[in-house]
């Protein structure tokens, strides 16, 4: 009896292209939803269910808020990953690839951050550092510094010089 081999092709210059194409769409849109809210309509609002549509639109594409098309992008994208990580991570661990604990750890890293993404997991972690100082610039959100720690931490870790 043989053992069949599965392969999967993917071309990387497609798919980067598609999802270079539904990102450009998605900011495209989220532009259009800015210039609606702080410029003139080209159009005019005649009722409430008008100004309730616009609304809508503004807040479920702009691409500064939670819970809406561009977030919903971004958490599939992270699941994906994750998922073809998890993938590759059951590969190496069948060969005993010598980095198939990095590829499990990374799969894991995708995993987090697209459940995080989904449900705003980050937002919460901002709470516990409300009574940090204030910062101006990059600093003034407070989540990027147990961020940072984590991923020196995680640089660390996938480096040669340090095995899992």
């Amino acid at each position: 009896m043989e053992k069949s081999q599965q392969t999967i092709n993917i071309k990387p210059t497609k798919v980067a292209a598609i999802l270079l194409i539904l990102a450009f769409i998605l900011v495209a849109l989220s532009l259009t939803g800015q210039s609606f809210r702080f410029f003139t309509l080209p159009f005019e609002l005649h009722s409430a269910t008008q100004e309730f549509f616009l609304d809508l639109f503004i807040d479920k594409f702009s691409v500064n808020t939670e819970s809406n098309i561009p977030t919903t992008f971004n958490t599939l994208i992270l699941a994906i990953a994750s998922m073809l990580t998890f993938v590759i991570a059951s590969g190496k661990r069948a060969l005993k690839d010598k980095y198939r604990n990095e590829w499990s750890l990374l799969a894991f890293v995708f995993l987090y951050l697209s459940i995080d993404e989904a449900a705003m997991i980050h937002e919460e972690f901002s709470r516990l550092f409300k009574e940090a100082p204030d910062f101006s610039g990059w600093l003034q959100y407070k989540w990027l510094i147990p961020g940072s720690m984590v991923v020196i931490l995680l640089a660390l870790m996938f480096s040669d010089s340090f095995s899992i």
